[in-house]
């Protein structure tokens, strides 16, 4: 009884489990991008580094066509990485304690994201 009861347990979580996903992070560079091109069906999520943000909340940046469409004919979603675009510690701090200029970068991204087909996008904005 007790070894059916565990086994009745523990199947969802057989069940669940999946296969870890391959993130290939792509930079702008030339070689990068071809690497892409000649594996993207080996690519579970794309995370391109095409945009940043100042501290102003200006985005910056935009989707590579030839990428895209490579994407789009392997089904690899993409979710691009969106960094601070080279700014100090505290224009860092300045950003995030700035509500407009939060919304007007999460805005622009959201438009990005629908426009493109993003499935979201990863912000690493390093302080």
């Amino acid at each position: 009884m007790f070894l059916t009861a565990l086994t009745f347990l523990l199947a969802p979580i057989r069940i669940c489990a999946q296969q870890p996903k391959s993130i290939f992070y792509m930079t702008r560079e030339p070689l990068s991008v071809r690497s892409f091109l000649a594996h993207a069906d080996k690519v579970d999520i794309l995370s391109p580094n095409w945009y940043s943000v100042d501290s102003s909340g200006l985005v910056s940046g935009e989707a590579n066509p030839q990428v895209m469409e490579t994407a789009r004919q392997h089904h690899v979603p993409v979710m691009p990485l969106v960094v601070n675009g080279g700014f100090a510690q505290e224009e860092v701090h300045k950003f995030f304690g700035n509500g407009p200029a939060r919304q007007q970068a999460i805005a622009a991204l959201i438009r990005a994201s629908k426009d493109n087909g993003y499935i979201g996008s990863n912000w690493t904005l390093k302080t």
